[in-house]
């Protein structure tokens, strides 16, 4: 289905008392303050959709910049959902999101334990065609132990990292309320080699980030570290290649980094 919907509302919303898991699966959700909300505990999920793209995922509904909205909006009180494919090798192809010319794809706001998988952002359902959005995925505030990728148990790794490419940010931590800790960046591939972001990863004020086995290419600058940001053990094996800039440090941390390719 495709449903179009007035800015400043969301479409789907689940609510605090949703404890039993909800899915919200295979629709186009077109406008909305959050095209989804998840504020409810249960392992929700979220698979299968089109978020502020046409129902094809071939085209933006609402041409931007600017970018309004939000993909999937995941509260406090949200523990354990999934956003995108559950990662147990059955149909998890089909359980990606694609999301594109949103503000934020994805929100995460003082939430600990979610997983997002292997989406699209800011990128058309063929996943190479760039639709542009602001920030891919964003995690702020007290967001911790969040897995922005794969989890690497062997079942389904290769399909569980996101590709966000085309977005002026792609993955944001603490830039909007600083504090997320122990938050995973793991096998995704942030920028393509025709259309990169203009930062591919951008972490503030959040300790003890691991960023592990990604590809970054393609984007102005691939990495951009500020604050108080620290780098946590296991943050290696990234490939980093075709960018402007490979990392940035301006923060007041401690750095170690290594075990990394480069170009």
């Amino acid at each position: 289905g495709s449903i179009d919907y007035p800015f400043g509302n969301a479409i789907f919303t689940i609510a605090p008392s949703s404890s039993a898991p909800v899915v919200v699966r295979g629709f186009a959700l077109i406008g909305g303050g959050s095209d989804v909300q998840v504020s409810g505990a249960g392992a929700h999920r979220v698979q299968c959709n089109h978020l502020h793209v046409t129902a094809p995922g071939d085209a933006l509904f609402y041409p931007g910049p600017p970018w309004y909205g939000i993909g999937v909006g995941i509260d406090q009180s949200a523990q354990g959902a999934i956003v995108g494919t559950d990662g147990d090798g059955v149909g998890d192809l089909a359980e990606r999101n694609v999301v594109a010319g949103a503000g934020q794809g994805v929100y995460v706001n003082a939430n600990a334990d979610s997983r997002i998988a292997g989406n699209l952002f800011c990128l058309a359902a063929d996943g190479t065609t760039s639709l542009g959005g602001t920030i891919g995925v964003l995690i702020r505030q007290s967001s911790n132990d969040n897995l922005v990728g794969t989890d690497w148990d062997g079942v389904s790794d290769a399909l569980e990292g996101n590709v966000v490419a085309g977005c002026q940010t792609g993955i944001a931590l603490g830039v909007t309320g600083g504090g997320p800790t122990g938050n995973v960046i793991a096998g995704n591939r942030i920028g393509l080699d025709g259309t990169g972001n203009v930062v591919g990863l951008t972490v503030q004020n959040a300790p003890s980030t691991v960023v592990d086995d990604n590809v970054f290419t393609g984007n102005e600058s691939a990495i951009d570290l500020t604050g108080t940001s620290t780098l946590g053990e296991g943050s290696e094996r990234n490939c980093i290649e075709g960018n402007l800039m490979g990392l940035s440090h301006a923060g007041d941390a401690s750095l170690v980094f290594e075990n990394n390719w480069w170009c």
